[in-house]
């Protein structure tokens, strides 16, 4: 037993080291990634571990320094997916990947707040079901993503061209109700149609001044 402990806070150590070494890196520095892999998951000790208590992420102390086989712990999901992958825990489903939630996305994508809910939502959920190879609520992620973006298409219509006909039908409460509701990456992609939308049109106006 004190051998896996041993092993355990290995892989801890090992994979936070390579996690700094690389978020750091003038390269792959990127502050949304690094919040990302902060979203913590529910893990399920597969075995009792000694001196890991610093594994709880609440502090809260423990006499012996112990966690017991069977305790769930709150784990950001770049820990708890190597640990998985070890063997060392169980992953169980997050709160936002309810069947409550997979039903609300599948009646109505546009109108759930997945900001409130995670503001990394598609990327966490994306790597959570991959690790437990949920193919079903997977696509539910994924046709969800699409009709947001579809929605968030019209919306940049909106915004860009406010006295087009797509944009009267933007032009509501619900619109700015969904604005709100974007997760990072929606929001990413928004300013990036409008980065993308002055470039041309300044493009186009230099070419008529010519």
């Amino acid at each position: 037993m004190a051998e896996e402990s041993l092993d355990l806070i290995e892989e801890f150590i090992k994979t936070r080291d390579e996690l700094q070494k690389r978020s750091f890196s003038s390269v792959d520095w990127d502050v949304d990634y690094l919040l990302m892999n902060e979203t913590l998951i529910p893990c399920r000790m597969a075995l009792s571990q000694k001196e890991c208590a610093f594994m709880y992420m609440d502090s809260q102390s423990k006499e012996n320094n112990e966690i017991l086989a069977g305790e769930i712990l709150q784990l950001p999901i770049w820990l708890a997916r190597e640990l998985y992958s070890r063997g060392f825990v169980g992953i169980d489903y997050p709160d936002f990947l309810s069947s409550k939630m997979s039903n609300a996305l599948r009646t109505d994508p546009c109108s759930v707040d997945l900001n409130n809910i995670s503001p990394y939502f598609f990327q966490v959920s994306v790597i959570f079901l991959g690790l437990l190879q949920d193919e079903l609520f997977l696509k539910v992620i994924l046709e969800s993503f699409r009709s947001r973006l579809e929605k968030l298409f019209l919306v940049s219509i909106y915004l860009h061209l406010p006295n087009s006909s797509e944009s009267s039908k933007m032009n509501n409460d619900h619109t700015q109700v969904f604005l709100k509701s974007l997760t990072s990456i929606e929001k990413d992609m928004l300013e990036e149609s409008s980065i993308s939308y002055f470039e041309s049109a300044n493009a186009l106006y230099c070419r008529r001044v010519k």
